[in-house]
């Protein structure tokens, strides 16, 4: 089987008044610098982050967090039944962390994965708010330079495996505003 079958985009996940309203939110949330493994690096990671998974959060966020925890433990399971594996990425009663991240132009993620012994993570999730900028492509770099991109695509959900057979990178952001939210299974 090919790495690249375990990587999987859902398409109009929410209705579009429950997108437009997550997209109003997220453009009036106070954002810190987001921080690799390793501290703050801006040459690896130029993005700027808010933590759904803090607890100083509003009803409203708070609302977010429970919505998109549901949401993608319902994609999750789609996942496994799309990728026809018996491999268990992770535990039926596993927990997200949530993170929405804003990439304003120059934003960028150089090549990493998202699982490390500090944070050991199963599966990953991106779900994309918005797609009304240029640049901020996800890409793959699989097996033998196979690269993977996924376009940006409002309201879509791309899953896949946190592992090191998935390393990944944001290019760059050119123009406007990149929203997403990310998310792994723990």
């Amino acid at each position: 089987m090919l790495l690249q079958n375990y990587i999987k985009i859902f398409n109009n996940i929410l209705a579009d008044e429950e997108n437009n309203a997550l997209n109003k939110i997220v453009k009036n949330l106070e954002y810190k610098t987001a921080a690799t493994v390793g501290g703050v690096n801006t040459n690896v990671r130029n993005t700027q982050i808010y933590g759904l998974n803090e607890l100083d959060k509003s009803l409203t966020m708070i609302h977010w967090l429970n919505f998109l925890n549901y949401m993608f433990k319902q994609f999750s399971e789609m996942y496994k039944k799309v990728t026809l594996s018996n491999y268990l990425f992770f535990r039926p009663h596993a927990r997200f962390d949530l993170q929405i991240l804003k990439y304003e132009s120059g934003g960028f993620y150089d090549v990493h994965v998202d699982h490390a012994e500090e944070v050991p993570r199963t599966l990953s999730f991106v779900y994309f708010i918005n797609d009304d900028y240029e640049g901020g492509n996800l890409h793959f770099i699989l097996e033998k330079n196979n690269v993977v991109t996924v376009e940006k695509k409002r309201n879509s959900l791309v899953i896949f495996p946190s592992n090191f057979l998935y390393p990944h990178t944001v290019e760059p952001v050119t123009k406007g505003t990149r929203y997403t939210v990310v998310g792994w299974a723990l």
